[in-house]
C-alpha cells in the first residue's frame, strides 16, 4: 500500500473510531462539520512530522487562485499540510459531514475538482477526500444516481460497504455516456468558482473500508485518494 493510501485510510479509520467513542460518551450533540474538522486535525497532526510540517485549515491554495487576482473570498481547501521550511504542500484534503447542509452533490463535485487540479499540477502532493457521518445519511447520499454503486458512479462506492475494488476510477467530465447532462449542470454552477483550467476527468481510489465503514456501524467514514490523470 502506498503512503498516500495509508494516511487516507488511517484518517478514515480514526475518524470512525473517534465518532463512535464520542457518541458513547454522550457527545453526539456536538456532531457536525466543526466536530469533524477537529477530529481530522487531531488525527492528521499525529501522523505527520510536526517538527517539519504544520497543518492549516481553510488554506487558499495558490493553484486555485486567479493569476490576476479577484475580489471576494479566495478558493480554499479544507486542510493543507505544509513544509515549514520551503512552504511546499505535503497533503491537501477536503472533508464533508453527511447530513450537513454543506454536503451536497454539487459541493462534493467542487471539492473533487479542487483536489484534481492540485493533483494534476503537483504529483508529489497527497490529495484525498473524506466523507463521514451517520450510516443512514451516507446511504441517502449514495442513493443519488451519480454516486450509486456501480461502474458509472462519480467515484467507487462499495455496494456492501466493503471495498474489494483496488483500481482507480476515472470519471470523464466530457463525453461522459451516462451523466453528461448532469455534469454540464454542475459545471455551469461551479465554473465561476474556478479561475484555472478545469480537469478533463476526476480520478479517485477508494481506500480499504473494512475498519472505517464496517457493517452495522452507527457512523462510517470513506476516504478517496485523488490521483493525477495520466
Amino acid at each position: 500500500m502506498k503512503y498516500n493510501e495509508k494516511i487516507a485510510k488511517r484518517v478514515a479509520e480514526g475518524t470512525t473510531a473517534k465518532l463512535n467513542f464520542d457518541y458513547s460518551c454522550n457527545r453526539g450533540h456536538l456532531f457536525g462539520e466543526y466536530h469533524l474538522h477537529t477530529i481530522f486535525n487531531e488525527i492528521i497532526s499525529s501522523n505527520v512530522d510536526n517538527d517539519n510540517h504544520e497543518v492549516h485549515g481553510g488554506y487558499a491554495h495558490p493553484l486555485l487562485q486567479s493569476k490576476g487576482g479577484t475580489r471576494g473570498r479566495k478558493q480554499e481547501i479544507d486542510f493543507a499540510v505544509i513544509h515549514r521550511r520551503d512552504r511546499t504542500i505535503y497533503i491537501a484534503a477536503e472533508i464533508k459531514w453527511a447530513g450537513s447542509s454543506h454536503c451536497s452533490i454539487e459541493s462534493i463535485f467542487k471539492d473533487l475538482l479542487r483536489l484534481q487540479i492540485i493533483a494534476n499540477k503537483d504529483k508529489d502532493v497527497i490529495c484525498f477526500f473524506l466523507l463521514s457521518g451517520r450510516e443512514d445519511n451516507i446511504n441517502s447520499l449514495f442513493d443519488d444516481k451519480i454516486l450509486s454503486p456501480g461502474m458509472r458512479s462519480m467515484f467507487v462506492v462499495p455496494a456492501n460497504n466493503f471495498n474489494i475494488n483496488r483500481s482507480p476510477k476515472n470519471f470523464p467530465l466530457s463525453n461522459n455516456p451516462d451523466h453528461q447532462d448532469r455534469i454540464n449542470k454542475l459545471l455551469r454552477r461551479t465554473r465561476n468558482n474556478f479561475h484555472v483550467t478545469l480537469p478533463t476527468s476526476i480520478r479517485t481510489l477508494l481506500t480499504d473500508t473494512r475498519l472505517s465503514a464496517f457493517d452495522n456501524g452507527r457512523f462510517k467514514s470513506y476516504s478517496w485518494v485523488v490521483q493525477a490523470v495520466p
